[in-house]
């Protein structure tokens, strides 16, 4: 009888430790660049999920920089999702999914507020989790990442429509006025005064063409 609980004993132990050892999970946070003063999604990604009944995370961040908003289920997760807000700074994570879930996807999604500029580290802390059917904990690989705060960019200016110089112009004026050419005014005087010059000048040849035949006709 003795015998019969040992084996028993054992056999659930190597069952145990063979299905934790086969059930390897990796849960990443890919680099992410975000803007100063907006709401950023962060992924929680998991990679080789078999058999996931359970997850806990604890995830720590720069408050300086982030601020935590909400959690939502990744597309992968059916389950139901929890979190606590241990500090500014620290936030607890879970998530229970029946059935179990596998293969590789979105976990969870964070959404942060991004306070200032710089860099923080999407650290964690703790990942514990659970397969579904025996409730043998799963070793994890965890992979933090980094969240980049940048200033927003500046608004690109609307370029101003370059003004033809009022003197340089030859169609009506902003005022509705015509503008002349720059030295017109002197090739009008000089049209003027040689239009005067000829007609003196024809004036004086018919003066001298009259005079000429009245004294010849004496």
């Amino acid at each position: 009888m003795r015998k019969a609980v040992l084996f028993s004993i054992c056999a659930w132990f190597f069952y145990s430790a063979s299905a934790s050892v086969a059930a390897s999970l990796t849960v990443r946070i890919p680099a992410t660049d975000a803007v100063v003063g907006t709401e950023i999604k962060v992924p929680i990604m998991i990679e080789h999920a078999a058999d996931l009944g359970a997850v806990e995370i604890d995830l720590a961040y720069d408050s300086r920089l982030l601020e935590f908003v909400k959690l939502e289920a990744g597309r992968i997760n059916s389950g139901m999702v929890d979190f606590k807000l241990v500090r500014p700074g620290l936030v607890r994570i879970g998530s229970i999914a029946e059935p179990s879930l596998s293969g590789d996807g979105e976990l969870f999604v964070i959404a942060l507020k991004v306070l200032g500029l710089g860099k923080s580290s999407l650290d964690f802390q703790r990942v514990k989790a659970n397969a579904g059917t025996s409730g043998a904990e799963i070793p994890i690989t965890p992979q933090s990442g980094t969240l980049t705060a940048q200033a927003a960019a500046p608004p690109t200016a609307t370029p101003t429509p370059s003004r033809t110089p009022a003197s340089a112009a030859t169609g009506p004026s902003a005022a509705g006025g015509y503008v002349t050419p720059r030295g017109g005014g002197a090739n009008w005087i000089w049209m003027v005064g040689a239009g005067l010059g000829v007609g003196i000048l024809i004036l004086l040849v018919a003066i001298a063409f009259l005079l000429g035949r009245r004294h010849s006709s004496r």
